[in-house]
């Protein structure tokens, strides 16, 4: 009888212990996962092909654009930009969506066939993307 208590004991010890590992990586996993509102971009580079376009995303947009404009000398064309709540989760759905499209694996390159050009066109901010255009072109 001793014997029983002491292996029932021992398997909810063991079952709470395990539950708490769970527990614990399921919070570290969730807080690196949070959500974090940001924006999503798609531009080339005004001299670049124009038939290619850089899918990303950013916590700061001015900062991120400004970075990219350094790096081209000719100016950036700003094909759309748009505020989301969850950039991480958004520029992935965009990813996967136009995976097919994408230049080189692992980048965020893709080629601007006319469904992309659609597709951005009708999910971007018209007055931000402008903006952007004015602020971020030769």
């Amino acid at each position: 009888m001793v014997a029983l208590l002491v292996i029932l004991l021992t398997i909810l010890l063991v079952s709470y212990q395990i539950e708490k590992l769970i527990q614990g990586r399921f919070i570290r996993v969730h807080k690196e996962r949070s959500r974090r509102s940001g924006y999503i971009y798609f531009y080339r580079g005004a001299k670049e092909n124009w038939r290619q376009v850089k899918i990303g995303r950013t916590g700061n947009l001015d900062q991120r654009l400004s970075a990219a404009r350094t790096s081209n000398p000719y100016g950036l064309h700003v094909y759309g930009v748009l505020k989301v709540r969850d950039d991480v989760w958004a520029e992935g759905f965009i990813h996967r969506k136009y995976a097919n499209q994408r230049l080189f694996k692992n980048n965020e390159w893709f080629r601007l066939t006319l469904n992309l050009m659609i597709y951005i066109y009708l999910i971007r901010d018209a007055e931000l993307t402008n903006a952007m255009r004015i602020k971020y072109r030769q």
